[in-house]
């Protein structure tokens, strides 16, 4: 980051605390443009996205074996919930 009179320093600001990625960096303005010009807003429940199958490619290479399916959200507490149901036995499961 650089202000208006020259100085020059790291920026480690979050914005409300899960969006690590400084003010107005080149790499991330410009994926924003990108995707806003494919789609801004779609549930993935929904939309099958076209990079959510090499994500979950990548993640499967840097993952034990054993995690075999990826679950996308879009916050962590749509996460916290989605874990929650997973791991609680369904009320309609023959097994204990």
């Amino acid at each position: 980051m650089e202000t208006s009179d020259g100085q020059r320093y790291l920026d480690f600001t979050d914005g409300i605390a899960v969006c690590s990625t400084g003010h107005s960096h080149p790499r991330i303005a410009e994926a924003i443009r990108e995707q806003a010009g494919r789609v801004i807003h779609a549930q993935v429940n929904c939309y099958q996205h076209d990079l959510l199958v090499p994500l979950a490619d990548r993640l499967a290479e840097r993952t034990p074996d054993s995690i075999e399916q990826f679950f996308f959200s879009n916050s962590g507490a749509e996460a916290v919930e989605a874990a929650v149901k997973l791991a609680k036995p369904s009320p309609f499961s023959t097994t204990p």
